[in-house]
């Protein structure tokens, strides 16, 4: 049981920087974005493993 906790809280701290990532790109739209795309890859797949995590945790 807290394994699956520890898994959820963690998940949810590595959805965070793919959700900001999301923000940002309705932000500033593709315009110019230029390096940008490899920052928001990179935070992507952090975001990807966040939530194979949760989805761990979710069916134990």
């Amino acid at each position: 049981m807290v394994a699956r906790v520890l898994l959820g809280v963690l998940g949810v701290l590595l959805l965070l920087p793919g959700v900001c990532s999301v923000v940002f790109m309705g932000m500033f739209g593709n315009d110019g974005a230029g390096i940008l795309w490899l920052l928001w890859l990179v935070t992507f797949a952090i975001g990807w493993g966040g939530f194979v995590l949760l989805r761990k945790a979710w069916r134990g």
